[in-house]
């Protein structure tokens, strides 16, 4: 092998915005310490309560997608013995999250179990689809890609019809509200229709007795936590009720206090995926990663440790820290990657961490680095925690990226 073509198969190696399943795939994957990992005790309670509703939430690059795969993983082996069905779906790639509303997870849901179905019935040997079956799908047809309706002719009032004293020609009909309101408002009914049919396309695929699991992934991209409980509130009720289980990756201010509400609708369940402090289990878990991906040839121990604790704990920060040190070491003339590659990485990094903030992040930043802790009082708070300038290590511990901090004393508060 050349030394362009190790390099070449290092910057392979260590794509962040590689697909997880590749990773999984090669070997690269390695199970998080016990007590920072999701997927472990997600994919056991969703064992045991297969038709539960979960939201899963965490920064952008700190694993969730790796961790939603874990658990189809596991309930994938599960299935062996108890029949039940997982399903991946990346809403961001089947729908625009811009236009995320009531009946889209619903419409996802729908179609995946009906190409299960299809799937599962061809291996029976079944070429005939159901009536019923046929019914639903069509159904399903209808809720996600619309259809043609003839609208009925405007009959007017009844022939024996009188008016009211008071009336005025050309008066519209006036609704008089009662004063009792549920707790919850009534399914829209596009939703509510679909869910005799979602039971349908489960019964047909596990029976009466097994269980289908949907793992929602991207819609922690959803703007707002307002438009993302919007999208996801009819839906969630609605997959209950078909007797669905369903994980629901959300946007990471619900993280801290945004949109308490939604914890009621998912029972609770609600997992962190948090970023992993890289000392002791956390740096051996990291410096692993990067092992399964790099040779020792080419990244030596020293090196990875180095980059561990460069990512904060970030998972895909270590993967693309690792990326620009093989970079800044082939442009050097290196064969391997040395330390002073990673540090010229790490300034790279940080920088382009450090573009767009304002004074007051700039003072914010700067009392995380003293104090090592973090009130958040605002939007713009979340920000930094969204961008990963700032880290949650959990226990109230609240950290500058690595990378950033040393930049800190040369910024300028601007006004």
């Amino acid at each position: 092998m050349t030394r362009l073509g190790d390099f070449r198969d290092v910057m392979r190696a260590l794509d962040p915005s590689g697909d997880p399943r590749v990773a999984l795939r090669n070997g690269w994957g390695v199970e998080r310490p016990a007590q920072a990992s999701t997927a472990d005790a997600l994919a056991r309670r969703l064992e045991l309560e297969p038709w539960s509703v979960h939201l899963m939430l965490g920064g952008v690059g700190s694993g969730k997608t790796t961790e939603l795969w874990r658990v189809h993983e596991h309930l994938a082996t599960v299935a062996q013995d108890s029949g039940d069905v997982a399903q991946y779906i990346d809403v961001a790639a089947e729908h625009r999250l811009d236009r995320m509303r009531a009946g889209v997870l619903v419409a996802l849901a729908g179609r995946r179990l009906v190409r299960v179905e299809e799937r599962v019935r061809r291996a029976r040997g079944e070429t005939a689809v159901p009536k019923e079956v046929a019914k639903a799908r069509d159904a399903v047809e209808k809720l996600a890609d619309g259809y043609d309706r003839e609208l009925p002719p405007d009959t007017g009032p009844p022939d024996d019809w009188e008016p009211p004293d008071d009336w005025n020609e050309g008066t519209e009909f006036e609704h008089i509200p009662g004063v009792i309101e549920a707790p919850q408002p009534p399914l829209s009914t596009r939703v509510s229709e679909s869910i005799p049919h979602l039971r349908t396309l489960r019964d047909a695929i596990v029976g009466t007795q097994g269980h289908c699991v949907f793992l929602f992934d991207s819609l922690d991209r959803v703007k707002t936590p307002a438009a993302f409980e919007a999208a996801v509130r009819d839906d969630l009720r609605a997959l209950k009720r078909a007797n669905l289980g369903a994980v629901v990756v959300g946007p990471i201010q619900f993280q801290y206090g945004a949109g308490r509400a939604i914890g009621e609708l998912v029972d609770n369940n609600v997992h962190f995926v948090r970023e992993i402090e890289p000392e002791n289990e956390g740096l051996t878990f990291l410096a692993d990663m990067l092992a399964k991906r790099v040779s020792d040839e080419m990244l030596s121990a020293e090196g990875r440790a180095m980059v561990a604790r460069a990512s904060g704990g970030v998972l895909r920060d270590l993967v693309a820290i690792g990326k620009l040190s093989a970079e800044e070491a082939y442009v050097a003339g290196a064969t391997t990657i040395r330390p002073e590659d990673i540090e010229r990485a790490m300034d790279r990094f940080g920088r382009g961490r450090a573009v767009g903030l304002d004074s007051a992040q700039v003072t914010a930043l700067r009392k995380v680095a003293e104090k090592k802790t973090f009130v958040i009082r605002n939007d713009r708070d979340v920000a930094l925690l969204e961008t990963r300038r700032i880290l949650d290590w959990g226990g109230g511990r609240f950290v500058v990226h690595p990378t950033l901090e040393p930049l800190l004393g040369a910024m300028t508060e601007v006004p």
